[in-house]
């Protein structure tokens, strides 16, 4: 199934930047939840988030997310099915790449942000020393 037909499938709306989305936050507004799916051809740029991030892989490919808490050095690390959520501090620069077909992520922030307030970084920025 592509990634059209599985968003379209699973009720989710396009995101502000990229992907699929559907809020899935708990009625207490201390974080926010969304599932979010990623298709072969999206790739999130590099952001920072003011919030505290968890990923979690619920279905589909595989995704890499790449990570430089000093905007110097960076890691990727790959999310399988049934790994653990992979948790990023506040104010981290991140990037995320569907390896796949498509990827469902359930992304929970504290405290709540909405879907859009991320911050960008330039187009041709990526950490260096």
């Amino acid at each position: 199934m592509t990634a059209e037909k599985e968003a379209a499938h699973r009720g989710l709306r396009p995101h502000p930047f990229e992907g699929w989305y559907k809020d899935i936050s708990p009625n207490d507004e201390s974080k926010t939840q969304i599932e979010w799916l990623l298709g072969a051809e999206d790739v999130v740029p590099w952001h920072q988030l003011d919030a505290a991030a968890a990923f979690t892989l619920q279905e589909g490919d595989s995704v890499v997310i790449s990570q430089s808490s000093d905007g110097q050095t960076a890691f990727a690390k790959p999310l399988h099915q049934g790994a653990p959520p992979l948790h990023i501090l506040p104010q981290t620069y991140l990037t995320l790449e569907c390896v796949g077909r498509w990827s469902l992520l359930q992304l929970s922030l504290t405290p709540s942000l909405s879907v859009s307030d991320r911050r960008h970084c330039p187009d041709d920025w990526f950490p260096r020393v």
